[in-house]
């Protein structure tokens, strides 16, 4: 179990080694004069992080009545600069403070609450759970035991990617509750399976930026879309099973009677998978639950540059979890001998008989 770190000292060491590893990420650093909500000014040390998102500015103020904020703003456009996302970590224990530092073993992740001020008051957490869902782990919060988002881990070779990818998620999140978007429309949507055959986006995405669009390469939608077509191609002689996704899952194999999953695909792309990888085994966990039955199998499904990286194939088996590596044009579980048969197994136990599958 992850925990949140409730020790002044410790706390005060993570936020070091956060400045830290900011620094070295950094392109310049300058003084910079930041503006809050309430009207206040600080100037403080401001570091600039060239991400594919573009760039992101960084910056660690001189504490606050015993919490550190950490202030965050991407593509700034001129003008007075206001952050994007602040996160606030307190000395101890404060489940009232929005961020807070989470270690397991040697490693620190930087985490956040879900709570966010936005346009004419907050957004409330339920909604922000609902929004981040693929990004939620659950922490050791003192004496009990808190969902939270994982923003990054400390020291990972992607740590500044993950900041930017969170500051550009709650932007787009504060602009939707800007516009008025439904919560019950998202509690609808979330409540039910939601199982369709639809493509994820591939190419490059854009991102605004002050010297205008940045481009920057989109990888998870080109191998989901890869693993589906695979799939697709295996089942094409099985009778009643399907290959869908929805909000939460990326693809599943599905039995159309039921509409429960058969199994699970859960896509990975990052270059550093600890913050990612915590969070891949709760949602597996969470969606066999609540879109498939107890003999519902689930995979995590990686690039192959990560296979020598990954060094707990053992405990995920343990806990039920596979891994599926692409390589190539292929995709190769480490638990069977090709997709083929993993996905001949998982349909013969279904239709009860293996002369049933094709």
């Amino acid at each position: 179990m992850k925990t949140t770190i409730s020790s002044k000292t410790e706390a005060s060491n993570a936020v070091a080694k956060f400045r830290k590893c900011i620094e070295s990420a950094s392109a310049r650093s300058e003084k910079r004069e930041w503006t809050f909500p309430n009207g206040e000014k600080e100037r403080c040390e401001t570091y600039t992080v060239e991400t594919r998102l573009g760039k992101l500015l960084v910056a660690i103020p001189k504490k606050w009545k015993g919490k550190q904020a950490h202030l965050f703003a991407l593509n700034h456009s001129g003008g007075a600069l206001a952050p994007d996302v602040e996160i606030n970590i307190p000395d101890g224990l404060d489940r009232a403070v929005s961020g807070a530092y989470v270690k397991n073993e040697k490693e620190i992740l930087i985490c956040h609450r879900g709570r966010f001020t936005a346009y004419r008051g907050r957004i409330r957490m339920e909604k922000s759970h609902a929004y981040f869902c693929k990004w939620m782990l659950e922490v050791q919060d003192g004496d009990i035991v808190n969902s939270m988002i994982v923003v990054a881990s400390l020291g990972s070779a992607s740590m500044t990617e993950e900041l930017a990818v969170f500051v550009e998620a709650v932007s787009v999140m504060k602009a939707r509750h800007k516009a008025g978007e439904s919560n019950e429309e998202e509690v609808s949507k979330k409540k039910s399976s939601g199982w369709r055959d639809a493509k994820e986006y591939e190419g490059r995405k854009q991102a605004p930026s002050p010297s205008g669009s940045k481009d920057y390469e989109y990888l998870h939608g080109p191998l989901c879309n890869a693993l589906t077509k695979e799939l697709k191609s295996q089942i094409t002689k099985v009778r009643n099973v399907t290959v869908r996704s929805n909000q939460n899952i990326d693809v599943a194999l599905v039995d159309q009677k039921s509409k429960k999953a058969l199994a699970i695909f859960e896509v990975k792309t990052s270059a550093s998978l600890s913050a990612q990888l915590y969070a891949a085994i709760g949602q597996l966990a969470y969606y066999k639950h609540e879109y498939g039955t107890q003999n519902t199998k689930i995979y995590l499904v990686l690039p192959h540059e990560l296979q020598n990286e990954l060094h707990c194939g053992e405990f995920l088996s343990s806990i039920g979890i596979g891994l599926i590596f692409r390589k190539n044009k292929s995709f190769e579980p480490e638990s069977e001998r090709s997709l083929n048969e993993l996905v001949r197994r998982v349909c013969a136990k279904k239709l009860g008989h293996s002369k049933k599958y094709g």
